[in-house]
């Protein structure tokens, strides 16, 4: 398992300031997946929320918290393997250049589609829900059998 060295990975403000500029929502918890039905780009860092994005099929910016030690990796235990699917900004003076060609012209559709069936069972097919469900109800049965066949025989 890899770990990020103790460092700042927000700098002090620059959340206050996000919040000032207009067309921009800072997602810090719930549920995203209705803010990422209504966003063009998905700008993260090694985060797990970029695999739920994934779903849309969007472009993806991946912002380095260390630039020249961490890069993009095929290696699916890495913690930058979904760095495949998006530009990687190693110096955020490179964010919006990045961010205008990735809404020009998004070259990683392919490779987020390719990462999307191999993290998710047929991801949109809608039955995933209930797949949960039936999965949950079987382990619950087979509990509640074992326990029957337990009693029986005590």
């Amino acid at each position: 398992m890899h770990q990020l060295p103790n460092i700042q990975l927000i700098r002090s403000g620059i959340v206050d300031r996000l919040h000032q500029l207009p067309n921009i929502q800072l997602i810090r918890s719930g549920n995203v997946m209705p803010w990422f039905a209504q966003s063009d780009l998905f700008i993260g860092d090694i985060s797990a929320a970029g695999y739920e994005w994934l779903y849309y099929n969007k472009p993806m910016i991946f912002l380095n918290p260390q630039p020249g030690v961490l890069q993009a990796s095929t290696d699916v235990t890495a913690m930058t393997y979904l760095w495949q699917c998006g530009e990687v900004c190693e110096k955020i003076q490179h964010l919006k250049q990045l961010v205008d060609q990735a809404l020009q012209c998004d070259h990683h559709q392919a490779m987020r589609e390719s990462l999307l069936h191999y993290s998710v069972f047929n991801p949109r097919d809608q039955g995933a829900t209930q797949r949960g469900i039936e999965a949950i109800e079987q382990v619950l049965l087979q509990q509640d059998t074992n326990l029957v066949d337990a009693a029986i025989s005590l």
